[in-house]
């Protein structure tokens, strides 16, 4: 029979019955009190003590219900149960309303509200609450935000316990929010495309996108940015929704949406289901089986960047550049910009291949001589407009010296002056 949480103490030092041992004090040296009893199932269990020196953790009546230890006079528990349960640990506490065994707090689960014992002292969690709640993801949960999810799946709002979302490191409560410009960049830098709402240096960089660029660092919005934390590299499958990971931190299984975890190219949901010897000199672009060009499972001649040490994948398929820092930003094209064959130059001037950026030259060149012209109409424009005002007032200022002219003359004519 399981043991009762309850104590039910007779509130008095005297019993109507004695025990059946024959022993009717408190087996405490000195304490000549009589032994309290409790009353559970219609019968009376008494305790080798009295009421003041009882330990109130109760166990089964087949154990004899009471605890065989007496607790300090004061004390609520006997020492043993006022010490943490944890191994080796003598923490002790006082566990008013709190369920057995206790835990100090270095071994409690880090879980609110959960009071069990750590499954060890690296998570701070007990085993029920020792994995992400994520579907199919077994790291552990991210103590510091008291979160179910692990870090990789946590809000990335500071103490925000909820889900991170596929596309970004918020929660449905967090969203990120809009820059004070109401989703359009003015600060005058040139515009990716005439229909885009951000400039190079606020606009996603992948080709074709106009979403505001991530705010926390790289050149690619929260939707095609890999969600991997600290990592700004390009999501593997632009198109797929599924997507939320760089090639060097996405599962090999297409359509999966956890990361691998390393060394392995899979997930924890997959790593089961990889091949019995995973070929991990392989190229770790989607489902790409050629060899990594150093054979230590870095990517193909046909998904790396041209650029040696980028480390990045192609933009296109077939090889070239990465769209990240090397490819020409005009979209379709697969040369490689300015920066690559020459270096230097701002951030803005040297991302175009030689063929784009002479183009932009000429398109520059024309808005020049357009502005030159708008500029000389205006200023003439102004000029005429600075003669009007001029005239206006010295005309203003003419009627203001005939009417104090005329005053003048009527103060003499009757004799103030």
């Amino acid at each position: 029979m399981p043991h009762s949480e309850a104590t039910y103490f007779s509130g008095t030092s005297y019993s109507s019955a004695p025990p059946s041992d024959g022993i009717k004090v408190c087996q405490v040296n000195g304490c000549h009190k009589k032994r309290c009893y409790g009353r559970l199932q219609g019968q009376k269990l008494y305790s080798q003590f009295c009421f003041d020196h009882t330990c109130e953790r109760t166990v089964s009546i087949e154990d004899g219900y009471h605890c065989k230890m007496a607790r300090e006079r004061g004390a609520k528990y006997c020492i043993e149960h006022m010490t943490c349960a944890a191994r080796g640990c003598r923490e002790k506490g006082y566990y008013d309303g709190v369920a057995f065994p206790w835990f100090c707090p270095s071994h409690r689960c880090t879980k609110a509200g959960c009071k069990s014992g750590i499954h060890d002292l690296l998570q701070k969690r007990c085993p029920s609450h020792v994995e992400c709640a994520a579907a199919g993801c077994v790291s552990p949960p991210h103590a510091d935000a008291d979160s179910s999810y692990c870090k990789q799946h946590t809000c990335k709002v500071d103490a925000c316990p909820n889900q991170a979302r596929q596309h970004n490191n918020r929660c449905a409560e967090h969203p990120l929010a809009r820059p004070p410009s109401a989703g359009r960049c003015f600060c005058g830098t040139r515009k990716l495309h005439p229909s885009h709402a951000f400039c190079l240096n606020h606009g996603c960089r992948l080709p074709g996108c106009a979403g505001e660029r991530f705010e926390a660092g790289g050149t690619l919005c929260v939707v095609h940015k890999c969600t991997f934390d600290t990592c700004f590299a390009p999501i593997t499958r632009p198109d797929d929704p599924n997507s939320i990971f760089c090639a060097a931190h996405a599962c090999r299984v297409v359509g999966c949406v956890y990361s691998r975890k390393n060394p392995s190219f899979y997930c924890g949901n997959h790593r089961d289901q990889s091949p019995a010897r995973e070929k991990t000199d392989t190229c770790p672009a989607g489902s790409c089986a050629n060899r990594g060009a150093d054979g230590k499972g870095s990517l193909c001649a046909a998904h790396a960047c041209s650029v040696k040490q980028c480390g990045l994948m192609a933009r296109y398929e077939g090889g070239g550049f990465c769209g990240e820092k090397h490819a020409c930003i005009r979209e379709g094209c697969r040369h490689g910009r300015l920066s690559v064959h020459y270096g230097g130059g701002e951030e803005g001037e040297m991302d175009l291949c030689l063929k784009h950026d002479r183009e932009r030259e000429r398109e520059r060149g024309k808005r020049m001589a357009t502005g030159t012209e708008d500029v000389a109409r205006e200023r003439d424009e102004w000029r005429v407009r600075y003669q009007n005002l001029r005239a206006d007032f010295e005309a203003l200022q003419g009627r203001g010296n005939r009417m104090m002219q005329a005053t003048v003359e009527d103060s003499e004519d009757s004799g103030l002056w």
